[in-house]
């Protein structure tokens, strides 16, 4: 019995003096040259791997945006895969003399845009064959492509509740917007000023009390990126009967028109689309859309289902109130105007009707003018080829537009003092003057002129005949 508990007591020794091992920790980095790089060139991302002691083996996924960049080579592991996930995995073999290992992989950029490079490593292991745990790490390349448009500008960004603190402006990137406690959705619609340029919202809709962030990265075609970030704060809650919760919509594709339901089309194909527009992207309640444009690109129309997704139109939007009005319109030299709902800031100048026309089978909203019982002109409001919006005076026989301006009325002109009537003929000479002037005025003057030769030629030759009457030899009878 002594004899096991001496042993025991022995082991118990031995464990109490082995030094105590410290716990193994290891990070990873990735770093991507200066991270921008042209379409055709190549750029090295290098993944680091370091911890408190060597590291003798471990295994990665790489992931990338097969469609920005193409894989070529690696060094310092073994690589396989391709299209956007490549496998890694390394293992010493010979004892490692730092406390870091690197590998590189080498990419092609192909095409305009960002691709995030992530990396997620597992099974990290030393020399002694110690667990270092599991690391990830990534880094965006920045690919472009100088042959195409730089212009990552916004031109319009809407927000469905509060306003934009500064105002909106393509050169200003950050803004304010306070909400009320009642709003719990926020989206956002923005329209770019290069129709080929992307648009990506990120941050969640669904707002929480305080501070809320939002960002609107936009990617030029040739690769340029600009973000405009909304630093959105939801009020608290004040206990009014107001502040009601509401849900999210689940559905982003559907929308209100008027008191009917209907649906955002997400494709396009096999519907044509109107003479002189062409279709491009557009973000509502944050989520892309195809929609089309006129060359003015003034005009944004989306297609939209019924309820019953059985049947659809254009509809024309409103970006800035995010409102649809029936697409009517009427395609001149100057270019489109489309018909436009109006709304209750519309000033309709008193003494006109409101009526409803129909335009390429479309009803629209119209007044007729004062006066008017079978009108050929109406007073409609309207968005011009060059984006205004405002009253127009339509003719409906021509199909023709001009800017509407209230009429006014222009006073006859004073009598001028210095001026005094001409005297009233009187006598038989002062009749004949007035005659023969009237005569002057009507005939001209050189035809009073030719009429008073040819009447003194008559009158001569006149006197002529006279004259041989009066001579003629008398005949006497015998």
């Amino acid at each position: 019995m002594k004899k096991w508990f001496a042993l025991l007591l022995a082991c118990l020794l031995f464990i109490v003096t082995i030094p105590p091992v410290a716990a193994a920790s290891v990070t990873a980095s990735v770093k991507a040259g200066s991270g921008t790089v042209k379409v055709g060139n190549t750029v090295t991302v290098t993944v680091t791997h370091t911890a408190n002691t060597n590291v003798a083996a471990f295994d990665a996924t790489v992931n990338y945006d097969a469609a920005v960049l193409e894989y070529v080579s690696a060094s310092g592991a073994g690589v396989s895969g391709g299209a956007g996930v490549l496998k890694v995995s390394y293992f010493a073999t010979a004892a490692p003399s730092g406390k870091s290992h690197s590998f590189t992989l080498t990419f092609k950029a192909k095409a305009a845009g960002s691709s995030k490079v992530s990396v997620s490593s597992t099974g990290l292991s030393d020399w002694n064959l110690n667990s270092l745990g599991t690391a990830s790490a990534s880094t965006t390349v920045s690919v472009q492509n100088p042959s195409l448009s730089n212009n990552a500008n916004l031109t319009e960004l809407y927000v469905s509740s509060g306003s934009l603190s500064p105002a909106f402006s393509s050169k200003v990137t950050s803004y304010n917007i306070t909400i009320p406690y009642s709003v719990t959705v926020l989206t956002v619609s923005a329209v770019t000023a290069d129709k080929n340029a992307k648009v990506e919202v990120t941050g969640s809709k669904n707002m929480q009390v305080g501070k809320n962030t939002r960002v609107v990265k936009v990617t030029a075609p040739d690769g340029t990126v600009k973000s405009y970030t909304l630093n959105i704060t939801r009020q608290e809650n004040t206990g009014a009967a107001t502040d009601t919760e509401k849900e999210p919509t689940a559905d982003a594709s559907k929308v209100t028109v008027g008191e009917e339901t209907r649906y955002i089309a997400s494709d396009l194909k096999g519907i044509p689309l109107p003479t002189g527009y062409e279709q491009v992207e557009l973000t509502v309640n944050d989520v892309k859309f195809p929609s089309v444009q006129d060359k003015s690109r003034a005009i944004v129309l989306l297609y939209l289902f019924n309820e019953q997704k059985n049947a659809g139109e254009f509809f024309v939007y409103d970006t800035g109130s995010m409102t649809f009005s029936p697409f009517a319109s009427v395609n001149m030299q100057a270019g489109t105007y489309a018909f436009l709902t109006p709304d209750n800031t519309v000033a309709v100048p008193e003494g006109f009707t409101q009526t409803f026309i129909t335009v390429n089978e479309k009803t629209v909203v119209a007044w007729s003018f004062p006066g008017q019982t079978e009108p050929e002109q109406y007073l409609v409001y309207a968005l011009s080829p060059n984006g205004n919006k405002g009253l127009y005076r339509y003719d409906s026989v021509e199909g023709t537009f001009l800017r509407y301006v209230a009429d006014t009325t222009v006073a006859a002109p004073e009598p001028d003092e210095d001026l005094t009537e001409e005297p009233t003929p009187t006598g038989f000479i002062d009749k004949v003057k007035q005659t023969v002037s009237g005569w002057a005025e009507r005939l001209g003057k050189g035809r009073m002129i030719a009429i008073a030769a040819g009447a003194g030629l008559l009158l001569v030759g006149l006197i002529v005949l006279i004259v041989l009457l009066v001579n003629r030899p008398r005949e006497y009878k015998h």
